[in-house]
């Protein structure tokens, strides 16, 4: 076991964080080249990115947080997330659904907390009926809110 310890495997990580956008802008940019986020940062969109950088392992998605701050229905916002990891399962990428993580709005305000535990509740059903090709991660276990 200490051997397979010491050998190391090289990983290369790409991140297209797109701040402030909604899940369902990012399914609207999906093809885009040139995705520019509140930030004044230029991204792309998912399936651009999947097939000008492959090959890719792993997908990582965490998307969703902008659309509760809207108030979009859970099962839209679930919908839209849904969207990029199927864009994703198109070329046999297996995908993480990160949940949206908590905030302080979400545990201090009921009703809007009962909102983000049903998105994602939505996304780890759905993760879950992919035979294997997404994992759901819940992230507020990860790194709970104080």
């Amino acid at each position: 076991q200490q051997q397979q310890l010491q050998q190391q495997r090289p990983v290369e990580v790409w991140v297209c964080g797109i701040s402030g956008a909604t899940a369902e802008e990012m399914v609207e940019q999906v093809d885009s080249g040139s995705f520019i986020d509140v930030m004044k940062r230029t991204g792309q969109g998912l399936r651009r990115i999947l097939q000008e950088q492959e090959p890719f392992h792993l997908a990582l998605i965490m998307a969703g947080t902008n659309d509760l701050a809207n108030f979009d229905g859970a099962e839209d916002i679930a919908d839209n997330i849904q969207k990029l990891h199927d864009i994703c399962h198109e070329v046999a990428l297996r995908t993480m659904a990160l949940a949206i993580p908590p905030s302080r709005f979400a545990c201090v305000e009921k009703s809007f907390g009962k909102y983000h535990k049903t998105v994602n509740a939505l996304l780890e059903m759905r993760a879950n009926a992919t035979n294997g090709l997404a994992t759901f991660v819940d992230t507020g276990s990860l790194i709970p809110w104080a």
